[in-house]
This record gives C-alpha cells, sequence and structure tokens, in this order.
C-alpha cells in the first residue's frame, strides 16, 4: 500500500487542526533525526530526500500522536514522493472532512486523523 492510494479517514468529532503547526512540528521532528536546521530544510521536498526508514517512520507517527491527539499510519511517511507539507495540508482537511488528498491526487493512505480514546 503506497500512501497515495487508500482514504483518510476523519472522526466527525474532531476539533480542526492547523496546517502550519503540523508542518512546523514535522519538520522540526525531521531537523532531529537528520542533524540539519529545520529552517534550511524545504517541506515541499519529496520524503525521499530524508531517507527514513520504518523505525523512523513509526517513532514519527507515535510521537505526532502524543503533540497532536492525531492517530497516523505510519507508512505515510515512507512514501517517497509525498512531502510534509503535502501531509501537513492532508491531516489539516481531514480534520474539517471525511477525506482529502496529497497534491491533488487520489486520497491518502490510511492517514487516520482521529482522536485517540481516552483512557
Amino acid at each position: 500500500m503506497t500512501a497515495t492510494s487508500d482514504t483518510i479517514q476523519a472522526n466527525p468529532t474532531l476539533s480542526s487542526l492547523d496546517r502550519e503547526p503540523l508542518q512546523g512540528w514535522m519538520m522540526a521532528y525531521l531537523a532531529t533525526i537528520c542533524g540539519e536546521a529545520a529552517e534550511r530544510m524545504d517541506p515541499g521536498q519529496p520524503l525521499a530526500v530524508y531517507d527514513l526508514d520504518s523505525v523512523d517512520a513509526v517513532e514519527m507517527a507515535l510521537e505526532m500522536e502524543k503533540a497532536f491527539r492525531i492517530v497516523l499510519d505510519p507508512e505515510i511517511f515512507l512514501d517517497t514522493a509525498t512531502s510534509i507539507a503535502a501531509i501537513a495540508t492532508a491531516i489539516a482537511t481531514a480534520s474539517t472532512a471525511t477525506h482529502a488528498s496529497i497534491n491533488g491526487n487520489e486520497p491518502v493512505a490510511e492517514l487516520s486523523a482521529r482522536r485517540p480514546p481516552q483512557v
């Protein structure tokens, strides 16, 4: 499954998320992983530039869940053609709609922007 082949599922009770804080957080996280300054990184570049592995993707998805209370499929970060800007836009769109897409193409893979259950 690629990150551009399936639908985004959004919980209707999810409150709106803004793209800028999501994108900023992801860029700062990637900068930490890559050892580069976030301000020198381009959020529009394909994820292939950052050479993430599956461990990075899972950790990033889990950290985003903690930071933003959203659940993401880690595979979204392994789609090398997708950018951080596109992911941030898709999450923000999914928080206010039931379906969204990355780069105007097919819907995003199981990017489930929903609140995790309360414990």
